[in-house]
């Protein structure tokens, strides 16, 4: 999983539409990964599985809850929202990661499925988003339609108010782009209100952004999510 920032995001777009000036458009993800290695602020922080048992080996996770760990910078609701839906205890790749990603450094995860990878990067995003702004603000980018849902399922159950608030900030909205049947649906709903995140697979991504349908003017967090 790699989590980039708003400058390197406008950098994919820009390198995609040179690509798609090609009669024949056919991304070459392959040649224009590396690139994000060549901006001058770079990917500040790597973290594989090794590390993140290596350097937990001496710290207690018990000591620290979701809400100490999110405190003053998410949103009090959605520590709420975290709490009611039964995060107790942050993995150890949320406890090394999310500092990091908290201090606005960009990020490259390794770990097993199942490690808190989703959730960490989606905090982030609850972090820095506004609910009340209607504009496409955070994308994430997967490889599968599978895991597409996935990561959908856990982002609304995030970004749904808790049920003890009846009143505050509206909750974010999610969109999955994950089936090129469903363009026509996704059309309206983006012209009528966009959505704050959204989930999109590289095929239905491309086609979105070639039909000018999809906006990500005020996109502030890019997730490669593979």
């Amino acid at each position: 999983m790699a989590c980039f920032s708003a400058t390197q995001l406008h950098t994919l777009l820009w390198t995609s539409s040179l690509n798609r000036t090609s009669h024949h458009f056919k991304p070459n993800y392959t040649y224009r990964t590396p690139k994000f290695l060549f901006r001058q602020k770079p990917l500040i922080a790597s973290f594989s599985t090794s590390d993140i048992e290596a350097r937990t080996e001496t710290k207690d996770s018990s000591t620290a809850t979701p809400r100490e760990l999110c405190h003053g910078h998410v949103p009090e609701h959605v520590i709420r929202r975290v709490e009611e839906v039964g995060y107790v205890i942050p993995t150890e790749v949320q406890l090394l990661a999310l500092p990091f990603l908290y201090s606005g450094r960009d990020c490259v995860l390794h770990a097993q499925t199942g490690s808190g990878k989703t959730l960490a990067y989606l905090l982030q995003m609850l972090s820095v988003i506004d609910s009340q702004r209607s504009a496409v603000q955070a994308l994430i980018v997967v490889p599968t339609r599978e895991l597409g849902m996935q990561v959908t399922k856990v982002a609304r159950t995030l970004a749904a108010k808790p049920s003890e608030l009846k009143s505050g900030p509206k909750s974010c909205t999610v969109m999955a782009l994950l089936d090129g049947g469903m363009l026509n649906r996704h059309k309206s709903w983006l012209k009528a209100e966009p959505p704050t995140i959204v989930v999109a697979t590289m095929g239905s991504l491309c086609q979105m952004l070639e039909k000018h349908i999809l906006k990500l003017d005020s996109c502030q967090v890019l997730v490669v999510d593979e």
